[in-house]
C-alpha cells in the first residue's frame, strides 16, 4: 500500500468514526441482548474500538516516515 493510499484512508476512516461514534440511530431502541448477556451496544463499541485501531495504524504507516535502519 502507497502512502498516498494510506493517507486517504486515514482520513476516510477518521471520518467515518466521526459519523459512528454517537450511535445516533439506536438512541431511543430497546436494549437489545446477544446470547442472553451481552449487550448489543457493548459489542458495537468494540468494534468501533478495532476499527479506530485500524484507522490510527494506516494514519501511523501514511504519515511516518520511513527509516532505513
Amino acid at each position: 500500500m502507497t502512502m498516498r493510499r494510506a493517507r486517504v484512508l486515514a482520513v476516510l476512516g477518521t471520518v467515518l468514526l466521526f459519523l459512528l461514534h454517537n450511535n445516533w440511530w439506536s438512541w431511543n431502541a430497546d436494549p437489545v441482548l446477544l446470547f442472553g448477556f451481552l449487550p448489543l451496544e457493548l459489542l458495537y463499541r468494540l468494534g468501533w474500538v478495532l476499527l479506530a485501531a485500524v484507522v490510527l495504524w494506516l494514519a501511523v504507516r501514511g504519515w511516518w516516515p520511513h527509516s532505513d535502519g
